[in-house]
């Protein structure tokens, strides 16, 4: 059984879809900033910084949570990206 089918049994389709949508885009932010993740050298696989060194998204008794690890260093455009892109799947949690 294959992570998605794992996480629609445990929460739901619109879960997995909405996941599935926001990894996404943050996936053509990160491509969008391509240059700016390569110019920032690190010691592990691919050996250039990757956006999802910089975010934890958690999910626990029906609330989704996206933040920044406090110790990100990333560019506040890139960050600001992020968030709209998270507000733009998880509109509800604009309330």
């Amino acid at each position: 059984m294959e992570n998605n089918e794992i996480n629609e049994i445990m929460y739901g389709k619109e879960y997995v879809e909405k996941s599935q949508q926001f990894e996404k885009e943050l996936a053509e932010i990160e491509k969008k900033h391509i240059k700016y993740f390569e110019a920032r050298p690190i010691d592990r696989k691919p050996g250039h910084d990757l956006l999802h060194f910089h975010h934890i998204t958690s999910y626990s008794n029906g609330v989704i949570k996206f933040f920044f690890d406090p110790d990100s260093d990333l560019d506040e455009k890139i960050k600001d990206e992020c968030l709209a892109a998270f507000h733009r799947v998880y509109p509800e949690k604009l309330k």
